[in-house]
């Protein structure tokens, strides 16, 4: 796929899954957890793919209504280790996992650069180099932590990544 064609398709999904689950979800007042959202759309297809930020942001904006997730936990992997991982449990790869060393390295240094431009907290980096136990704690520390922040059990009404 053209980069560009591919970036359509995600945003076509994205608009369908908003429409059909997030937003009922939302609005029935339930946590909506979602594996990719349009972080990951920066990471890959601007970080990886070499998109223009600005197109991938003003696409956000306009096709998706500005909805943005509350939070977006990076699990934050090296590269080497995240293809071993990858290829032990080969039932989990898709497209982008089997692209070549260093468009993963771009992807991972986009996320990077996402969570260090983030003023609002809103982007958590998770240190994923660790047994998959000892990751789900950190993930559960976070959320549980901003539970007792706001005071809802995470129930904050947006989408969770």
């Amino acid at each position: 796929l053209h980069p560009e064609t591919e970036l359509m398709l995600l945003f076509a999904s994205r608009i369908q899954h908003l429409r059909e689950r997030i937003r009922p979800a939302l609005t029935a007042g339930q946590v909506v957890v979602c594996e990719r959202f349009t972080a990951s759309t920066h990471a890959y297809q601007g970080g990886g793919r070499g998109l223009e930020p600005g197109l991938i942001s003003r696409l956000e904006s306009e096709l998706l209504d500005g909805q943005r997730p509350d939070l977006v936990l990076w699990l934050d992997l090296p590269v080497p280790l995240a293809i071993r991982r990858l290829q032990a449990g080969s039932d989990l790869q898709d497209r982008f996992h089997r692209e070549p060393e260093i468009f993963l390295e771009a992807v991972r240094q986009s996320y990077r650069q996402l969570h260090d431009r983030d003023d609002s907290g809103r982007v958590r980096r998770v240190d994923a180099d660790a047994p998959p136990s000892e990751v789900q704690r950190r993930i559960a520390a976070i959320l549980e932590t901003l539970a007792n922040e706001d005071g809802t059990a995470g129930t904050r009404g947006g989408t969770t990544r």
